[in-house]
């Protein structure tokens, strides 16, 4: 493993004005990932899951404290600096799927790969073979509106490798699915991170699914209270 973290936060913290009230959904948090780690970020609703994601994939801007993105610091990039960031080395999955219903599974992999400006074949080539690590190639011409949930975020998860990020954040990814379902994609990101050596952080709520994670970090009101090796790799 690399000593040098490709993510570290740095005395991090992240306020929300609620009428006239602060909200402090980040404490002070220092945090630090690696190449090639499974990360899980659990804890209960509210503790800040979700916005310490989002931080560490740029989707959002910290308060006060500095994030830094393979040794770069992210306040001193432009926004369209930020964006090229997101697109090429960040892969995100979400909760909810976020495809788009009138395009194909195919289509929908495609999709991150034509904003980068790939050529159409190439583009094609690499969306069946994604379709395919994550079994679904058969598929590839189902609308979402014909497949299972769980069916339907592995397209999600295709379409996060589309561009061969070297991260993938993923946002509740089994919390809209049944536990077989769930598992079956943490067992997903399990082998591409196994396979590719992808650095993947999930933030769930499914304690259960735990027991497949390199590292368990517990948040609780913003802040971080414990980081677990969880002995596995």
């Amino acid at each position: 493993m690399d000593k040098k973290p490709v993510i570290e936060l740095k005395n991090v913290s992240k306020i929300y004005k609620v009428g006239d009230e602060e909200v402090k959904a980040l404490d002070r948090v220092n945090l630090k990932i690696y190449k090639g780690e499974f990360v899980s970020i659990i804890g209960p609703s509210g503790s800040g899951k979700s916005t310490l994601l989002h931080i560490m994939g740029v989707l959002d801007k910290p308060t006060t404290g500095e994030v830094y993105i393979d040794g770069e610091r992210i306040s001193k990039l432009r926004d369209e600096e930020i964006a090229l960031l997101r697109n090429k080395k960040i892969g995100f999955v979400f909760q909810f799927f976020n495809l788009y219903p009138t395009l194909t599974a195919l289509e929908n992999v495609e999709l991150p790969m034509m904003i980068s400006g790939l050529d159409e074949n190439e583009r094609r080539e690499r969306a069946e073979k994604l379709l395919d690590e994550v079994g679904l190639l058969k598929f590839k011409n189902h609308l979402p509106s014909q497949l299972s949930g769980g069916q339907r975020q592995k397209v999600a998860i295709a379409r996060a490798m589309a561009n061969d990020p070297r991260y993938i954040l993923a946002d509740e990814p089994t919390g809209n699915l049944d536990s077989k379902s769930g598992e079956e994609i943490i067992k997903t990101f399990k082998h591409l991170n196994e396979k590719h050596n992808k650095t993947i952080i999930v933030v769930t709520h499914n304690l259960e699914l735990t027991k497949y994670f390199e590292k368990i970090i517990k948040i609780r009101d913003g802040k971080i209270v414990e980081v677990k090796d969880n002995g596995k790799k």
